[in-house]
C-alpha cells in the first residue's frame, strides 16, 4: 500500500493564504505596471502633439516665407523693368540725337559740297 501522509486543515489553510497573497501581488504589480504604461502613453502622445504642433508653426512660417520671396521677387522684377525701360528710353535719346548729328553733318557736307564758301 502506498503511504500517505495526510494534509492538515492548518497546511491547506496556509496554502491557499500564499496562493492568495501571490495573485494580490501580481496583481497589484499588474496594476502598477498598467498605470505606467498609460503613463508612458500619454507622455508619448503629449510629445506627439508637441512636435505636430512644432511641424505646424515651422510649416506655416515656411509659407509666409514663402509668399514673402514671391512678393520680394515680383518687386524686383518690377524694379528691373522699369529700368530696362529707362536704359531702353536713353539709348532710343541717343540713336535719335546721334542720327540728328548725322542727318546735320551730312547736311553741312553738302552745303560746302554744293556752297564752298557759305
Amino acid at each position: 500500500m502506498p503511504s500517505t501522509t495526510p494534509v492538515s486543515d492548518v497546511t491547506l489553510e496556509e496554502i491557499r493564504y500564499e496562493q492568495m497573497k501571490f495573485k494580490q501581488e501580481v496583481l497589484e504589480t499588474l496594476q502598477l505596471m498598467r498605470h505606467e504604461i498609460k503613463d508612458n502613453q500619454e507622455k508619448m502622445k503629449k510629445e506627439q502633439e508637441k512636435l505636430m504642433n512644432e511641424v505646424k508653426e515651422s510649416y506655416n512660417e515656411m509659407i509666409h516665407l514663402r509668399g514673402f520671396m514671391m512678393t520680394e521677387r515680383k518687386e524686383v522684377q518690377n524694379e528691373q523693368q522699369k529700368i530696362l525701360r529707362e536704359v531702353e528710353a536713353i539709348r532710343n535719346d541717343l540713336m535719335r540725337k546721334d542720327f540728328e548729328a548725322k542727318v546735320r553733318i551730312a547736311g553741312n557736307a553738302a552745303n560746302h559740297i554744293f556752297h564752298p564758301f557759305l
